[in-house]
């Protein structure tokens, strides 16, 4: 499993994270009220994304199986694969937070 550095995710969420065992978890928000937590754990390749407007939860998505995790320009992208399925997801906190899951059979 590839991911970034704990300087390179500081850098792109610009906060300390929360450390909670092997867990990491960032937290961001935007202009338009929209917040978003990330929680990742290194060890057992996990990341959940919990994206809430005005406090309301509008989506949470849990996810196993990363397989590498990087920082493209302003964007954080993932990709997990398990059995004959592989998911990707990308962040962007700039100029309004956007969380995109995609996935695909891999037969």
């Amino acid at each position: 499993m590839i991911y970034p550095t704990d300087l390179e995710l500081l850098e792109f969420f610009e906060i300390e994270p929360n450390r909670e065992g092997d867990v990491l978890t960032y937290y961001s928000k935007d202009s338009s009220g929209m917040t978003l937590t990330f929680s990742f754990n290194p060890y057992d390749g996990s990341v959940q994304t919990i994206l809430k407007f005005e406090g309301r939860v509008i989506s949470l998505v849990c996810h196993e199986g990363l397989t590498r995790m990087w920082i493209e320009d302003t964007t954080l992208r993932a990709e997990f694969e398990r059995d004959d399925y592989r998911t990707n997801m990308s962040i962007v906190q700039s100029p309004f937070l956007q969380v995109e899951w995609s996935g695909i059979r891999t037969l």
